[in-house]
């Protein structure tokens, strides 16, 4: 329960991933009533950000800002959903997905490339069929790959993650790897990444909500 509440605060888990020395995109934690200084959060982040609310999920309220006269309005529709509010740096690159499932055992799962049709992977890409393409292994090098798997694993330990985790990276055009995120409740419909992960790796769905269901068992012990 605490490395789920943990994952959903982005503003915490940036804590966190500071903490374990996990590289992740610098950012600006707002709160309703600040007085925002927009010239300074564009000057520490770069022009280009992204902005989210701090404990959502699914991509809603998440805005990309091109440009610092897109920053209020960004800022603006992410406290429609929160008191929170987290402008990140964006990083452009590949964007890289690794699930991990497991209790004491851990089992790491192949690197998924997330390719949107929309500009990022918003609530219609993850949701509607056609909308996104799911590429396995992701096309970047076989040590990038290793690389966004041992940067999940980590996370998934830093929060104390039971279970499953899937872990959302990205690989610059340098070859760097940013952690964004960690989703403890991962979505597990027919357009989930996932089960798409899990499938690749000799584990269908049945099969994968079995375990999932017995680890959860196993956790209660």
């Amino acid at each position: 329960m605490l490395a789920s509440a943990l994952a959903m605060d982005k503003v915490m888990s940036k804590h966190v991933f500071a903490q374990a020395g996990i590289a992740s995109p610098a950012y600006v934690a707002l709160r309703r009533g600040d007085q925002v200084d927009f010239t300074a959060v564009t000057s520490r982040l770069g022009p280009k950000t992204v902005v989210k609310p701090a404990n959502e999920g699914s991509a809603i309220g998440v805005t990309i800002s091109h440009t610092p006269d897109e920053l209020p309005a960004a800022v603006e529709e992410a406290f429609r959903y929160d008191e929170s509010v987290l402008v990140e740096q964006f990083v452009s690159g590949v964007e890289v997905t690794v699930g991990i499932i497991g209790n004491d055992e851990l089992r790491v799962l192949p690197t998924l490339e997330i390719v949107p049709e929309h500009e990022f992977y918003d609530y219609d890409s993850k949701y509607i069929p056609g909308m996104s393409r799911h590429i396995i292994p992701a096309r970047v090098s076989e040590e990038a790959r290793a690389e966004c798997q041992r940067l999940s694993l980590e996370a998934h330990s830093a929060l104390g993650c039971r279970g499953m985790s899937r872990s959302d990276t990205i690989v610059d055009e340098a070859g760097r790897i940013w952690l964004l995120e960690v989703n403890t409740i991962p979505g597990m419909t027919a357009t989930s990444l996932l089960p798409d992960a899990a499938r690749a790796d000799g584990l269908e769905f049945p099969a994968l909500c079995d375990l999932l269901i017995e680890l959860a068992l196993e956790a209660r012990r």
